[in-house]
């Protein structure tokens, strides 16, 4: 698990997750708006994971539902706190 991830641009990602069969990529977001350059980070993360043969997942976690491209889904966090509710033993 690495945090402030930097991407090829100099940017950084907020949380990236290194598996031994996959790569997560996670970016946070709680009420700041989304200007950050997903295309970079999406980039980055293939090219790491191509590097590795890994499938990605890329997720934007934010409070609302928002518009995104570049292979990021958008998981709002209340849906994140209620499949953690029903997945907890």
């Amino acid at each position: 698990v690495q945090t402030e991830f930097i991407t090829k641009k100099g940017n950084r990602i907020d949380l990236v997750i290194f598996a031994d069969d996959f790569l997560l990529c996670i970016e946070n977001k709680i009420n700041a708006l989304i200007y950050n350059d997903l295309e970079d980070y999406s980039t980055t993360i293939d090219s790491l994971a191509k590097y590795q043969n890994l499938p990605t997942f890329k997720i934007l976690l934010s409070k609302n539902r928002v518009e995104i491209s570049n292979g990021f889904i958008n998981l709002r966090y209340s849906d994140f706190i209620e499949t953690l509710k029903d997945n907890l033993v």
